[in-house]
């Protein structure tokens, strides 16, 4: 009886120990390999201006490639990132719509005023950037075509440089956390998404950590994230014609998941939609005009199977 009253309470300690056992979670880099992940984005918007709604869908399929180097003697190591692919279609207020293939680039689009749209996925698709990690794999530079900038309009040459894309890349890194975590635990981050046409949205996400899940064969750790809060901001140098003076968002609908691959310590596959609203003050020319959003972004990243 003693025997199995120890056995119980060694099984009943072990049981406790795996239930609060915590996990730590890192991106880990792999000289030569190459990662391939498909992204689908869906996006709905009404922007209303001075009582006049205007309607925009956008629908974008992306295939991008991420290629690793070998490590230099100080310990870096590079990363390649390139869009294979791209597909756009654009519906346009005024019955207008935008059509753009990787696959047949130079094709013009309907209306010559799109021109500059589809000089910037040109480009996009023709040139890579690189992603410079330092010994401890953590992002310490980013680098562009020396000339990219100049390839596109005016109105799309700030979202073109080094910093701002080894920023997003590090953002894209946030919702790991930072210490061990178990099932039920939650933390925060902030993030800038840039939208084009020096356009931001800053938000502020929780992440909670729900535990192992399998799928494609493997172990995967889920984290379901949570937009709580959301700001806009223009860069006052933008060349658009139209300004925002101020805005008050907030966000009517949000979810989203991460599936992450412990072991190899990659991104398996990322989901979200946020919905948007709230009302916003324009200028035109001069004019203040009074408006509000209903936007609607739904994305899915998925690693293409190895």
């Amino acid at each position: 009886m003693r025997q199995l009253f120890a056995c119980a309470v060694t099984v009943a300690c072990a049981l406790s120990a795996g239930a609060f056992a915590q996990e730590k979670l890192a991106f880990k880099l792999e000289e030569g390999r190459k990662l391939v992940y498909l992204t689908e984005t869906k996006t709905e918007q009404v922007l209303t201006i001075a009582g006049m709604d205007l309607e925009t869908k956008n629908t974008a399929f992306q295939k991008s490639s991420h290629t690793l180097g070998q490590r230099a003697a100080d310990g870096t190591i590079r990363q390649t990132d390139k869009v294979e692919s791209l597909q756009i279609d654009m519906q346009l207020p005024g019955g207008l719509s935008f059509n753009f293939d990787s696959g047949n680039p130079n094709k013009a689009p309907d209306n010559p005023l799109l021109e500059p749209v589809a000089k910037l996925f040109r480009v996009l698709c023709q040139s890579s950037s690189t992603l410079i990690y330092d010994r401890n794999d953590a992002i310490k530079d980013a680098e562009l075509p020396a000339d990219i900038a100049a390839q596109v309009d005016p109105m799309f040459q700030g979202d073109f440089s080094a910093e701002k894309v080894k920023k997003q890349a590090q953002q894209q890194r946030l919702f790991l956390p930072t210490e061990p975590v178990k099932p039920g635990d939650k933390w925060e981050f902030n993030t800038d998404t840039g939208i084009g046409g020096g356009q931001t949205f800053s938000f502020r996400t929780e992440c909670e950590y729900t535990g192992i899940v399998e799928k494609d064969g493997r172990k995967l750790h889920r984290i379901v994230e949570k937009p709580l809060t959301v700001s806009y901001a223009m860069d006052p140098a933008s060349q658009s014609p139209l300004k925002v003076l101020n805005s008050d968002l907030k966000i009517a609908e949000a979810e989203g998941e991460y599936l992450f691959d412990a072991e190899r310590g990659i991104t398996h596959s990322h989901t979200s939609k946020v919905h948007i609203v709230g009302p916003m003050t324009f200028s035109v020319n001069g004019q203040e005009l009074p408006g509000k959003v209903d936007l609607t972004i739904n994305a899915k990243v998925a690693m293409e199977p190895q």
